[in-house]
């Protein structure tokens, strides 16, 4: 069972993201330094032709900016890169309707695999392209890749290929939603259903578990053992 999203919360979707010339990714909550690293996106960036590099900038909605602008100061990308703090949650999920690109960062280790951030639901419901940045074979990316729902990797030249085609799309008009069978069924409500299933099972068996030796137990000649010795 996931964790899901909330449709309730979040504003309508429009159909359309405003075509230009920038494309603008967004990043939203904590950065954990050691966990999180952006550096490969911004590597990717330092790899972008000038006229690509100056269309587009990342955005990170986060608690520890200063560390996010040494990094791109280090990757010589600080013209591209923007740190602000946290907004309210409803707020976030404004911006995140809004991008053009949802960036997702995860650690590259193994031991991370099954991990499955609650951020990723919100990112699928709004149904914008995702970069996640981590462990390549775990859930979260198998998520994201088996849905279409965006591109993985950690590779800084793979990752600089895929900014420019959605460069190009945004350009052309092209970068739109995605189809919304990328949140299909992950919906809060319809995780819910599931526990809700699983606990009616668990009590319907607990019931003929009772049931069994209520008639176990009876005396040998009450009509409880007469079933019994029927079934």
């Amino acid at each position: 069972m996931y964790n899901g999203y909330a449709e309730e919360d979040f504003p309508p979707l429009e159909p359309r993201v405003p075509s230009g010339e920038v494309l603008t990714i967004r990043y939203m909550g904590s950065m954990y330094p050691g966990f999180r690293d952006p550096s490969p996106l911004f590597a990717a960036i330092g790899l972008l032709p000038d006229h690509l590099r100056n269309a587009l900038k990342v955005e990170f909605f986060c608690d520890t900016g200063e560390v996010v602008l040494e990094a791109a100061a280090a990757h010589r990308v600080s013209d591209a890169v923007s740190a602000h703090r946290l907004v309210p949650y409803r707020r976030a999920l404004e911006l995140q309707t809004e991008a053009d690109v949802l960036l997702l960062l995860q650690s590259s280790n193994e031991r991370d695999e099954g991990n499955l951030p609650a951020k990723l639901f919100e990112y699928l419901y709004v149904r914008r392209p995702i970069l996640l940045i981590g462990y390549e074979r775990g859930v979260a990316a198998q998520l994201v890749e088996t849905r279409g729902a965006g591109f993985v990797s950690s590779d800084p030249t793979q990752i600089r290929d895929q900014l420019q085609r959605w460069s190009d799309d945004k350009r052309a008009g092209r970068l739109n939603r995605l189809d919304p069978s990328v949140c299909e069924g992950l919906s809060r409500d319809e995780q819910y259903q599931k526990l809700e299933q699983l606990f009616g099972e668990i009590v319907r068996a607990e019931r003929r578990h009772d049931g069994r030796q209520r008639r176990r137990d009876a005396p040998p000649d009450s009509p409880l053992s007469h079933e019994t010795a029927a079934h």
